[in-house]
């Protein structure tokens, strides 16, 4: 999961202002989460602000071999 969250503070490791971009950056991190464990239709379209209202439940999950997993985990899953 690390590699998900490198650019986030990374961009903003600035020596000029960038709240102006925050809620964008921050709109686009969700949405890279949501990508590894939720069925597309539960948040393609969807405002950032419609985020907070998302059922995470497991009728909006993506089945257990189509979640998006990173090597480390595939590993430990196996065992």
């Amino acid at each position: 999961m690390s590699p998900l969250f490198e650019d986030f503070p990374r961009f903003f490791q600035k020596s000029y202002p960038q709240v102006h971009i925050l809620y964008d950056k921050m709109f686009k991190m969700l949405l890279k989460l949501m990508i590894r464990f939720l069925k597309k239709s539960t948040y393609e379209n969807m405002p950032g602000r419609e985020m907070l209202d998302v059922d995470y439940g497991k009728s909006n999950q993506l089945s257990d071999t189509e979640v998006v997993l990173g090597g480390p985990a595939k590993k430990a899953t196996k065992a």
